[in-house]
């Protein structure tokens, strides 16, 4: 089963809402995987999440916060 989100930057929207939205995601049971990308905080977030309250290994998750709410690059 794959279960995707995504979030788009909206005025009122923030990190920690997104990550709010995620874990409220109803996953399959079994084995997991996980590809995050985006906001540095949600992908980080998200990833913390994973391994620390669902127990996925770090070797199943790809994550990237490529970017940072209120810095410009």
């Amino acid at each position: 089963m794959k279960v995707e989100g995504g979030y788009r930057s909206f005025t009122g929207w923030s990190s920690f809402r997104a990550l709010e939205a995620v874990k409220n995601w109803a996953l399959p049971p079994g084995r997991l995987s996980a590809y995050l990308v985006g906001e540095q905080g949600l992908a980080t977030g998200a990833r913390r999440w994973l391994v620390n309250e669902l127990g996925v290994p770090k070797k199943a998750i790809l994550f990237s916060g490529y970017w940072k709410i209120g810095v410009s690059n």
